[in-house]
């Protein structure tokens, strides 16, 4: 079940960050909309600040909690679809320091457009650093 919640909250912060696969207008958008103070780079804080935007955004009664059926779909790293389970407020509130500090690449604690592109893929846990 723990593994089934892991992939599930990685497969939703992988969907509300942008990826590598986005074409280069889409992130440099995606990253001019979270850069709020627009210094050219994203502070963890504006990173949080959006990414919890999306999950309620996404969360369409309002409960803390996104059911599969209010998720978008998703793949694993094979193409495959990803396996979905309910993902509460406090389970993706958790997942996004690692997920920030994973391409955080000069460890400066603010994502440039080129770590924001890096933002761990649906389905992999960050490695600790």
């Amino acid at each position: 079940m723990r593994a089934i919640r892991w992939m599930a909250v990685f497969g939703l912060c992988a969907a509300v960050t942008p990826l590598a696969a986005l074409a280069n207008d889409e992130a440099k958008g995606a990253f001019e909309r979270t850069d709020f103070n627009a210094d050219g780079k994203i502070s963890f804080e504006e990173y949080r600040n959006r990414s919890v935007r999306v999950f309620n955004d996404l969360d369409a009664n309002g409960d803390g909690r996104l059911t599969t059926d209010e998720q978008p779909p998703a793949k694993d790293a094979k193409g495959n679809p990803a396996v979905r389970g309910t993902v509460t407020i406090e389970a993706f509130s958790d997942s996004l320091l690692d997920h920030f500090e994973a391409a955080d690449a000069n460890k400066d604690g603010y994502l440039g457009i080129e770590e924001w592109s890096n933002v761990p893929k649906p389905g992999k846990k960050p490695a600790k650093q």
